[in-house]
Parts: C-alpha cells; structure tokens; sequence
C-alpha cells in the first residue's frame, strides 16, 4: 500500500469466535489516510482464517487486509516479530484477534504521534467480559515525557506505569527496527520487548482516550493456568525473563538513568507468578535459581531511586539473603512500613 500510514498486526490463532467482530473493528475506522491490517496467519486448527477471507472478500474495506501466513504454528510472540518484518506503515500497532478497537482509536493515536514525533503512543482501555458486560477501566493520565528511557522515568516519577503488553499501543516501527526490539518467548512475550521499549524510547504519549475493549476470557491461558496450575514452560519463560533482563542491563543499558528502578520492577512481577499460581517444587527451584544474586546485580542503594526498592534492598542485605521469598517479604514490608508512617502522620494532624 502506497504512503502506507499505519500497520495494524493481527495474528490469528484458533478464535474462530471473536476474530470476525474484532477484525471489523479494524476496518471500521474513522481513520482516512491509508493503512493496512497485517493478518498472520499462525495456523491454528479452526476456521478462523476462512471467517478472515470471508471478511476480505466481502467487507468495503476488506482490501486492506493483507496476510502473512506462517509455515507453521509459532505462537504470538514470533507472530509478532513477523508483523514487524513485514509491515509498511510508518506506526505499527498490535491488536489481538478477540479484542475491539474504538472506531476513532487510529485517528487517535496516529494525531498524537505526529504532533511531537512520538515513538511510542500509549491509549487507555476499557474492560469487558465474554457476556459484553462492562469491567473496569483503565485510564491513564494525559501526559507527554520527552526524556531518555522517557518510560522508566515516567516510573520513577509516579512509581506507576501503563501496563506491559503490546496492545493497545503504536509504536514508531522505525523505531523498533532500529533498536531490533522483538518478541523473545513464545509466551509472556511482551515482557522482555516491554523492557527495550522502556529503555530506548525516548518521546512517549500516554493519553486518556479508551482506544480499545480488552476482552476478559474465561478460558483464556493465563486463567486457566492460575486455577489449575503451571506447566513447565511457564516457570522456565518467567525464570528466563529475569534472566534476560539481567543480560540486557548489563550488555546495554546499565548507564541508562533508573533502569534498576524497573529492573527491581520487572523482578518484583515475575516472582509474584508464585503468589499468584501454584506450582510444583522443581518449578519453584527455577524461580530460586534466578533470584539468587538478584541483589548483587544492582551496584549499590543509590542505583534505586524509589525508597521502596532502597528498604526491599537493605532488607536483603540484612537478611544476607537473596531468595525469592526474602525479595518477595521485603516488598510487602515496605509497604507495611509506609502505611505505618502515613497513620503515624495523620495521627499528628
């Protein structure tokens, strides 16, 4: 597509069910500069793409879709990587294949983009359930941050941050070229992409427009997972993220202003998946051996901007160890410690 504007990545795999409505949401824009939508095709067993070919052939936008078939399943993360090997927009925006775009989202983010050369516009979302019932909302505030690893200082200055995934998100795709930022597992595949973001971004928008309904599935891998229990690669990828992390602060981006902030961040999420999921002894000496020397690896307290991850810090080392249960319990006691001096003040007052 000629002057190609934005690239919408749509992977499908296996939702035969969604994937008609979100895929419309996508052609129904008001958007009126040319864009595409990059279906990959990631051969799931269902009839999804034919519903995807159906669309194509008799929608009024359907020549915008444009896809991309893989030899073989290979999951999201790789389907991702592939959108970005084969997109022609100038922005690249992911959109998962049960999820619904706001018909303005486009105009949306693509007017904020161009209005200070961002390389990464964040939209707000909204939630909602299999039954269309509405769930919460997550707004973000309206904010511009012009500044290096623009992300991680945007964390330490309100100690919260948009969430990690892809979705709902336009990314310059120069940018991710440049910076080769690409998925690295099969799952949890916004992770460790997430983090090179942060690192290298450094003209970011957040704003306040819900762009997109996130669909709450009851049967979806990471529901299932937290009732029945993980498999094995679950435990491996969440070990690997810190892992890689790791590497890349130490090979890239360890002179980079707060990444320690979000280093202790990202540990912090990958070891709460055992509050959160019950796994098995072995599983669990994965998650040991990945924590062990998590402390040493930031060069001293004064790395650590947030005084929650200061205190989670000297609490390890007066524990003298490093574990995921000591990581984990001073977390929780810096928090017990800031509310207690908050009612202290407010006892004051």
């Amino acid at each position: 597509m000629n002057d190609c504007k934005i690239s919408i990545a749509f992977p499908v795999y296996d939702v035969a069910a969604y994937v008609e409505r979100s895929l419309c949401s996508a052609l129904e824009q008001t958007f009126s500069l040319p864009y595409e939508v990059l279906v990959i095709d990631d051969k799931g067993t269902d009839n999804s793409m034919d519903i995807v070919r159906r669309v194509q052939n008799e929608h009024p936008q359907g020549e915008r879709i444009r896809i991309v078939e893989h030899l073989q399943n290979k999951g999201l993360g790789e389907a991702s990587n592939t959108a970005i090997d084969n997109a022609n927009g100038k922005y690249l925006l992911f959109l998962d294949s049960d999820d619904l775009l706001e018909p303005d989202a486009l105009q949306i983010l693509y007017t904020k983009a161009e209005n200070v050369h961002a390389e990464v516009v964040i939209g707000s979302y909204q939630e909602v359930n299999e039954q269309g019932e509405v769930g919460e909302k997550h707004v973000f505030s309206d904010r511009t941050i012009i500044h290096p690893a623009a992300l991680v200082y945007d964390y330490i200055r309100h100690h919260k941050e948009p969430n990690i995934h892809r979705w709902n998100k336009l990314f310059l795709l120069s940018f991710l070229r440049e910076y080769q930022i690409r998925c690295v597992h099969r799952i949890m595949e916004d992770s460790v992409f997430d983090f090179n973001v942060r690192a290298n971004a450094s003209r970011v928008v957040i704003c306040d427009n819900i762009t997109l309904h996130y669909l709450i599935r009851e049967n979806s891998i990471m529901t299932s997972v937290q009732r029945t229990g993980a498999p094995d690669v679950y435990a491996e990828v969440y070990s690997d993220i810190i892992y890689q992390v790791q590497d890349l602060i130490r090979t890239k981006y360890h002179d980079v202003p707060g990444i320690y902030n979000y280093y202790y961040q990202r540990l912090y999420g990958s070891l709460l998946q055992l509050r959160r999921t019950s796994y098995t002894p072995e599983q669990k000496q994965l998650f040991e051996q990945a924590a062990q020397g998590c402390n040493d690896f930031v060069p001293s307290v004064h790395a650590l901007d947030l005084t929650r991850y200061r205190f989670v810090y000297l609490w390890c080392k007066w524990r003298k160890c490093q574990n995921c249960d000591t990581f984990l319990q001073g977390y929780v006691n810096s928090r017990k410690l800031w509310g207690y001096a908050v009612r202290c003040l407010l006892k004051l007052l």
